[in-house]
């Protein structure tokens, strides 16, 4: 299993429970959670693309495009509905990496003269994280001169079941990140999801998402 050889690596080296390796900590030191930003979100669902804006001075969101056209009115109302749905989205630029992966889990597998990638356990946070985070591995790509986060992604190593009717067969979700200017804040420009199953062991799920931020007003 790749959790216990990570673990044995860890040991090896004398990590505890409770510690980042030095790049890690210092990468994740640099990355902003308290900025207060205007963004445009881009969410390309399957064949439809959808462009929304992010007011911060009271948290609205509007509506931009929907294929590159106005939004209709039947569209708008079923927008005006969602917002508990927007509610629970993260800002690119309030990343919470303490809860990314259990400390003690990561573990340096590549490095070259500017990054290096550790593997991680991903952390549970809930009971139903607890389901399907035996299944789980995550990779954290560090620029280690910066040193800045650059991407991670989470991938199964094994089929899971994240409800009693769903099978999750393969699934992988990455963030990137980048500096809106040379050495500036560093915010998540691109985050990507893939996912295929089956429903009742019979219907099949297959689910493909790419959301990128764009135009930032960081104060």
């Amino acid at each position: 299993m790749i959790e216990l050889a990570a673990t044995i690596v860890l040991l090896s080296v004398g990590l505890s429970a409770t510690e980042l390796p030095a790049p890690v900590e210092s990468a994740f030191a640099n990355m902003h959670t308290d900025l207060t930003c205007d963004y445009t979100r881009t969410l390309t669902n399957g064949d439809e693309v959808q462009v929304e804006r992010f007011e911060s001075s009271d948290g609205r969101w509007t509506l931009l495009e929907v294929d590159g056209e106005p939004p209709t009115k039947r569209r708008l109302k079923k927008y005006a509905g969602q917002t508990d749905q927007r509610a629970e989205r993260q800002h690119p630029a309030a990343v919470d990496f303490a809860n990314l992966g259990e400390p003690g889990s990561y573990a340096l597998v590549e490095q070259d003269a500017q990054h290096a990638v550790y593997r991680f356990k991903p952390l549970a946070e809930d009971e139903d994280d607890e389901k399907i985070v035996h299944a789980l591995v995550g990779r954290l790509t560090i620029d280690t001169e910066s040193p800045r986060v650059v991407a991670f992604e989470v991938t199964n190593l094994e089929t899971f079941s994240p409800a009693a009717v769903v099978t999750i067969h393969d699934m992988e979700q990455r963030v990137e990140f980048a500096p809106l200017a040379p050495g500036g804040v560093v915010v998540s420009r691109r985050m990507e999801t893939r996912m295929e199953g089956r429903a009742f062991g019979l219907k099949k799920i297959s689910d493909h998402r790419l959301i990128s931020f764009d135009d930032f007003d960081c104060r």
